[in-house]
């Protein structure tokens, strides 16, 4: 019978599939195709009772992988193996550049800077949650003075009250 049948090409019975071909009749190949089923970043069911179905390699060793076929990274995991994890400060960060050909840099939201988009660039509202000035809730330094911002020695920013005349 047709189909892709381990052990027909030595004479052999054929009541199993070849590696990599799944269904009643073998002629099903799994996703990435045979020869490298589920684009090698994964392990496919096959045989004659096989769905085809791929399950992903999600472990530091063999990267972390996602896909019908098992050929892109898993969210926020970025480089040719999917090995690497993307740091962005998910606060300050509006996307990372992951996938397989992604760089891992983070790409800030507006008031946000730095490699991990994690230091507050100005007084937006939006900067607030990680740029407050002493005081109670709406009374920023007291109600005597101004809240501004002072840049540290590692790049990133400071709130300072200046004080009113």
């Amino acid at each position: 019978s047709f189909g892709f049948w381990s052990g027909s090409e030595f004479g052999g019975p054929c009541d199993k599939c070849k590696p990599g071909y799944f269904g009643d009749r073998c002629m099903r190949q799994c996703p990435g195709g045979a020869c490298q089923t589920c684009s090698g970043h994964g392990t496919c069911d096959d045989g004659l009772q096989g769905s085809g179905l791929c399950t992903c390699h999600n472990d530091t060793a063999r990267g972390f992988w996602s896909g019908q076929s098992c050929s892109r990274c898993v969210s926020s995991y970025y480089g040719s193996a999917c090995q690497r994890r993307c740091d962005c400060d998910p606060t300050g960060t509006e996307r990372c550049d992951e996938g397989r050909f992604g760089t891992g840099a983070c790409v800030c939201k507006e008031g946000y800077e730095g490699l991990r988009c994690d230091e507050c660039n100005s007084l937006l509202p939006s900067c607030v949650s990680t740029f407050v000035c002493p005081g109670p809730p709406g009374q920023e330094c007291n109600n005597q003075g101004t809240c501004t911002r002072v840049l540290l020695g590692t790049g990133g920013y400071a709130p300072k009250c200046q004080c009113n005349p």
